[in-house]
């Protein structure tokens, strides 16, 4: 699987199909990039024109808008109410954000965005290639009233970490953040 290297952190993709506009589907925060396959494929073998050639309906028969309409059925009306082109302009849209942020201290937020950040703040990094330790410390060093707390010490050769991993350490997680929020109240209550 190939990977670009984005401020020393290897991130991985894939390009599936060979025509068409070009869409960017990312698993989110947590999640392997297979995880969203079962999408993917359906829209590379369609040319990404499920939506130009079949319309809104054919977004609703793919496997993950078809769950997030099992789930709450209002989401098909939803779904059919959308413009086809204005859906296409807005992935587009989308990923392009997203590639604009991917070389910012942390993606989507620019230096100055993380400088003007008041509020006290807790960051606790993870240990992956995708929530890194050097990230959560960039966030550190640019938000001005922040704390920085590691779960964990070692950082792991892997786009992902295990769940597992963060549910073991549920409890001295939960302890972070009540103390954070604790010492916040205290302070707020002193002033």
């Amino acid at each position: 699987m190939p990977f670009a290297q984005v401020r020393g952190v290897n991130i991985n993709y894939e390009v599936l199909g060979k025509r068409g506009p070009w869409m960017a589907i990312s698993p989110g925060g947590r999640r392997a990039l297979g995880e969203i396959r079962y999408l993917a494929e359906p829209l590379a073998a369609a040319g990404y024109r499920a939506v130009r050639e079949g319309g809104m309906a054919a977004v609703c028969e793919t496997e993950h808008f078809r769950e997030r309409i099992e789930g709450n059925p209002a989401n098909r009306d939803k779904l059919m109410a959308m413009d086809p082109e204005q859906f296409v302009a807005a992935m587009t849209h989308w990923r392009e954000y997203f590639l604009q942020g991917a070389d910012l201290p942390v993606i989507g937020a620019t230096t100055s965005d993380l400088n003007s950040i008041t509020v006290p703040t807790c960051i606790i990094p993870g240990n992956d290639k995708t929530h890194g330790l050097e990230t959560g410390k960039a966030a550190h060093q640019l938000i001005p009233n922040s704390e920085l707390h590691h779960l964990f010490t070692e950082q792991l050769d892997v786009d992902l970490g295990p769940m597992e991993e963060w549910h073991a350490k549920a409890g001295e997680h939960a302890g972070i953040l009540l103390d954070f929020l604790r010492r916040q109240r205290m302070s707020a209550a002193a002033a």
